[in-house]
């Protein structure tokens, strides 16, 4: 089985941390992916690296960057992409980043959307109206609320009994 090609792009911080733990769930069997990940800072390549892999990729996801000036590969990756014929949808890493005006003229134009939450399925519906809008949420909140140690270490810490209030 030929592997399926999915390229990644994102500068900011939080859709490229997101994104890492997407490739980390992918079957390796099925997939191959590009990515260019800025992480806050400059994405490692040239627009024309972006555009060759978003050419030879089955699907295309794509951060919202909520800088416009920060946001050139990600638009230029939606523009190829649509040029292309090559699916391609957008990732909303935090509310309303769908709303994002630089966003807006893919509206017509994007086959999905992952969204931060459910709320928001309505209006981002009607934003992108022949998007797949799904509530995926972002996997970089759990680890922000996941303890980093556990509850008996902390009581531990502080000089707390398991039987103290």
């Amino acid at each position: 089985m030929e592997k399926e090609v999915l390229t990644l792009v994102a500068r900011d911080v939080a859709p490229s941390n997101a994104f890492g733990h997407l490739i980390k769930g992918l079957d390796a069997e099925r997939w191959h992916v590009n990515s260019f990940l800025g992480k806050g800072g400059p994405i490692g390549s040239t627009v024309g690296g972006v555009m060759q892999a978003v050419a030879e990729s089955d699907v295309v996801l794509i951060g919202m960057s909520a800088n416009e000036r920060l946001a050139g590969y990600e638009l230029v990756a939606a523009g190829h992409a649509f040029e292309q014929g090559i699916p391609f949808g957008f990732f909303s890493d935090t509310w309303g980043a769908y709303t994002r005006p630089h966003f807006r003229g893919f509206g017509q134009d994007a086959s999905f959307f992952l969204l931060f939450s459910k709320g928001e399925g309505a209006e981002a519906s009607q934003m992108f109206p022949n998007a797949v809008c799904v509530a995926s949420g972002n996997p970089e909140d759990e680890d922000y609320f996941t303890p980093k140690i556990s509850y008996e270490e902390m009581r531990k810490m502080l000089g707390v009994e398991p039987d103290e209030k």
